[in-house]
């Protein structure tokens, strides 16, 4: 398929997609793009992203690796953090409890 026929095949309403993403899509392969919609259909778009990726830009797709490598890092950093903070939270709401109830009449 060209470009053209691309544009063709989604109309009007493709037209934008077309010109961002026709001509990148038009190299990935069959394989992937029955991946892709895969990916699409449940939820897992940045797998579908990636993928994409693979194809349009392999540079980013190493940068996006690299960064999902650091977020993961600082999630297991900030574990801890976030495990004190809702079992803080936990408390309080339990000591709040008695508080709220006899205010409403419970």
């Amino acid at each position: 398929m060209t470009l053209d026929e691309l544009k063709t095949a989604v109309g009007a309403a493709g037209a934008k997609a077309v010109a961002m993403y026709g001509a990148d899509v038009l190299k990935m392969t069959v394989e992937d793009c029955k991946t892709w919609i895969q990916y699409v259909f449940v939820g897992d778009t940045i797998s579908a992203y990636r993928l994409y990726l693979k194809t349009a830009n392999p540079d980013a797709l190493a940068v996006l690796n690299g960064l999902e490598d650091k977020w993961q890092a600082a999630n297991e950093k900030n574990a801890d953090k976030v495990a004190l903070q809702e079992r803080i939270a936990d408390a309080m709401a339990k000591a709040m409890l008695a508080l709220v109830l006899a205010m409403v009449g419970l």
